[in-house]
């Protein structure tokens, strides 16, 4: 009996590939494989050029016409989402330790210019809305250690079924450049 050899080629491509293939089917790390309510997720952010253990949850999720009364109740200005959309809400935690002694920090942003995005299932992204959100909202600076909770706020249309959210670590000139981390933004 003659053994068959694997060409090299294809050995390297799958040593390249395989780590990258298999964290895609863990939840929270691709959009494929959103995590889902009650999740955490791990990752690592950059606390002033160093690098920093997160640990995110998706605590709760409201959608429609919930979603609309908490948001009516926290506000004054009760602007209604346009024609054949609807507000989602969803409630984080986010939990921040150094790897290294010092005072380390990381600021968490929510709204328009926030870390957080919802998107279609097909990729879309969808409009993050200038709202004053229901207490507390999901913002603020964490030292190691440190943790925060809060709510944040996107609209969708009434038609999507299956709405992402993500977590960019990165900001500014840099979005798009650190390890994204994927949640569904279905109700529980």
């Amino acid at each position: 009996m003659k053994l068959r050899r694997t060409p090299a080629w294809f050995i390297l491509a799958y040593l390249v590939t395989a780590p990258a293939l298999l964290q895609s089917q863990i939840p929270g790390y691709s959009p494929f494989s959103p995590a889902a309510v009650g999740a955490r997720v791990e990752t690592v952010i950059q606390c002033g050029g160093e690098p920093c253990d997160a640990r995110i949850f998706l605590l709760e999720v409201v959608r429609g016409e919930k979603a609309w009364e908490r948001i009516k109740a926290a506000a004054s200005s009760k602007t209604p989402p346009a024609g054949g959309l609807e507000y989602v809400l969803a409630r984080m935690r986010f939990e921040m330790s150094a790897r290294t002694p010092g005072s380390k920090s990381y600021q968490i942003r929510s709204g328009q210019t926030g870390q957080f995005l919802a998107f279609s299932a097909e990729g879309q992204p969808y409009e993050t809305p200038a709202l004053v959100l229901p207490k507390p909202e999901l913002e603020g600076t964490l030292r190691s250690g440190e943790s925060i909770e809060g709510w944040l706020a996107f609209v969708v249309p009434k038609s999507e079924g299956k709405p992402l959210m993500n977590f960019d670590p990165a900001s500014g000139a840099a979005r798009g450049q650190g390890k994204l981390i994927w949640f569904r933004l279905a109700a529980s």
